[in-house]
């Protein structure tokens, strides 16, 4: 029996051996692989791809989870259009807010839900867009790879954590002189660095994978109705009236005066504590008629063509909810519907919470 034994784990050495460094055979990643072989190249192929808007060549560079990511929120974003009512006019605009240079020429609710998945990453990344902003002299600008790691990473499912799922993956950072950033993020498989995770910060906003995921189950808010880009900006706009909100609270505490904190509001702007890079705040309303919330506070962007920001709240309990507008008569005309009818009656209560 233990003859046996010996002749097995020789039969397994020698099985060993004979795979050799063959990529076919291995089932684990080599040892070149996990020192970081390959990363470089596979960095460069992705930093490529975001700084040209090339969707088509980052999708391929994508792991099979990524992929996945992508699959959903395709799915999900063809059930909500064909669930919904939307015009071909809809959809049009739909299409020019992220697709500002018309790459793929969709002027109807079935071009839009026809989108391949590799189409459909290309329009809602927010790359295209992007590109179209960025200025001639910055796309032409050289990245300059600043940071290489490899090693364990935490992987982004819970569910893997849970389970002490632990890959190894590298990461990669790129920058340009106009302080413009690349993350890449990737894993191994077999001996292939695939990408699972990207971020691209520009002068006109960020690009976040995670971004794309979260997606999927907020088809009907302000996501559906605004670039990637565009949200990013509108972070800071919404960061900007939480603060403001919570000067004017902090300060209707001390006074128990509305008129007081409208007094001493415009002092705070110009402060330039809420002035941002793309947004500033600029109004205060504290008679808000018949609206369901007792004050409001408008930001404004500094960028043409971003949204323009209104955040209700109270003044005891501090509840409040953001909405935001295409435009500053769409802004003025809720303020003044709020005022004179109540509400919110537009489902915009149901809408993203302010902290």
């Amino acid at each position: 029996m233990k003859k046996a034994h010996v002749w097995l784990a020789l039969c397994l050495l020698l099985a060993l051996a004979t795979f050799g460094d063959s990529p076919s055979a291995q089932l684990a990643p080599s040892n070149d692989a996990m020192a970081g072989a390959g990363l470089v190249e596979a960095a460069e192929s992705a930093r490529d791809a975001l700084s040209t808007a090339d969707y088509k060549a980052l999708y391929n560079l994508l792991d099979a989870g990524a992929r996945g990511q992508i699959a959903l929120c395709h799915e999900k974003f063809v059930q909500h259009v064909d669930a919904s009512e939307m015009t071909d006019e809809q959809a049009k605009n739909f299409a020019e807010a992220h697709d500002p240079g018309g790459h793929f020429g969709v002027t109807s609710v079935t071009q839009l839900r026809n989108l391949t998945e590799i189409q459909f990453l290309g329009m809602v990344s927010g790359l295209l867009a992007v590109q179209s902003e960025r200025s001639a002299e910055t796309l032409s600008l050289r990245w300059h790879l600043t940071n290489r790691s490899v090693g364990l990473m935490q992987p982004a499912s819970r569910m893997l954590r849970k389970m002490d799922m632990i890959p190894w993956g590298g990461a990669v950072i790129f920058q340009n002189r106009a302080d413009e950033s690349l993350m890449l993020v990737f894993a191994l498989e077999g001996s292939v660095w695939k990408l699972t995770y990207f971020r691209m910060d520009t002068e006109q906003g960020d690009l976040d994978f995670e971004d794309i995921a979260k997606l999927s189950g907020n088809w009907d808010s302000d996501l559906y109705r605004f670039t990637s880009v565009q949200r990013a900006r509108m972070a800071e706009g919404e960061q900007l009236m939480g603060a403001a909100r919570d000067y004017s609270r902090v300060h209707y505490a001390k006074t128990g005066e509305v008129d007081a904190v409208a007094k001493k509001f415009p002092e705070f702007i110009e402060g330039g504590d809420l002035a941002g890079k793309y947004y500033h705040v600029k109004v205060l309303h504290t008679d808000m008629g018949e609206c369901d919330y007792d004050a409001a506070i408008e930001t404004h962007p500094q960028i043409d063509g971003d949204a323009w920001g209104l955040l209700l709240f109270d003044w005891a309990s501090g509840g409040a909810h953001f909405e935001w507008f295409e435009s500053k008569t769409e802004l003025d005309a809720r303020i003044k519907d709020l005022k004179d009818n109540g509400g919110p009656h537009d489902g915009s209560a149901d809408g993203p919470k302010a902290k």
